[in-house]
């Protein structure tokens, strides 16, 4: 991974957040597999303490992965841009 964001969307329990990351991989190392992706991210998060994450994403341009002019990462866009398709806003 080259970077990665990390944001809270509403527990489905309703009792706080659960993390989702979504990563920005390095250019021309291959995508690892969905599983391989949330494996490793789950191990990483268990590993720093915080609650099982709710997903691990793949942001594949930069529209995905928002960083500002500093090229810190634009949280609230980041969540904009992610949030709802895991909380079913985004589903039709």
């Amino acid at each position: 991974m080259q970077e990665c964001a990390v944001f809270g969307v509403p527990a489905e329990n309703g009792l706080g957040q659960r993390p989702v990351a979504v990563v920005r991989l390095r250019p021309g190392t291959a995508e690892p597999s969905a599983d391989e992706l949330r494996e490793q991210g789950r191990e990483e998060l268990a590993a720093a303490g915080p609650t099982p994450s709710a997903a691990v994403l793949v942001a594949h341009d930069a529209a995905g992965f928002p960083t500002g002019v500093t090229r810190k990462v634009l949280e609230r866009a980041t969540r904009t841009r992610w949030a709802p398709l895991l909380t079913g806003a985004g589903r039709g």
